[in-house]
């Protein structure tokens, strides 16, 4: 009865067969396509290691992940000091020339403005005259300062405070 069942229903059985070798292939490649990307990564995570297992490569990854991370907080720490030490040099500066007497030719006196990261620094004025140069300075606080300034000098700090930090 079975052996007749089997050859009444032939063709049914073949096609359920064929239906289940072409699930199996499919699976077969899907599998084989798995295989290869996994071993692209295991190849990727091990690539230079000399260890024996991939859970010591993961450790030593972990462990090279903890220096790096120290370092990284070291260079943090000497970005600021190096920020800090350099508000306190000279970023701004500007010049204005100037002729302070009509009756002498050329613009040969200036105000020249100095000014460090917190707006800190000095002015330096030069009044030629027939008789000959005198040279003034005076200090820069917050972007102003204790003594009266000139008006060129003052055109010097401003002109300074407009131009921009370069720093990020």
């Amino acid at each position: 009865m079975a052996i007749s069942f089997i050859l009444h229903h032939s063709a049914g059985i073949i096609i359920a067969l064929a239906c289940a070798v072409i699930v199996l292939v499919v699976f077969l490649i899907f599998l084989f396509v798995r295989y290869r990307q996994l071993s692209a990564t295991i190849a990727y995570l091990t690539r230079g290691a000399r260890a024996a297992s991939l859970e010591d490569i993961i450790m030593m990854h972990g462990k090279e992940i903890d220096i790096l991370g120290s370092d990284i907080e070291k260079i943090r720490a000497e970005i600021a000091s190096i920020r800090n030490t350099l508000t306190k040099s000279i970023w701004r500066k500007s010049i204005v020339r100037y002729n302070p007497f009509k009756d002498l030719g050329g613009n040969q006196s200036f105000a020249i403005a100095f000014l460090d990261g917190n707006n800190n620094g000095i002015v330096v004025s030069s009044l030629h005259t027939r008789e000959g140069t005198r040279i003034y300075a005076k200090p820069i606080v917050n972007a102003a300062s204790p003594y009266k300034l000139s008006e060129e000098e003052e055109r010097a700090v401003r002109n300074a405070l407009k131009e921009e930090l370069h720093v990020s």
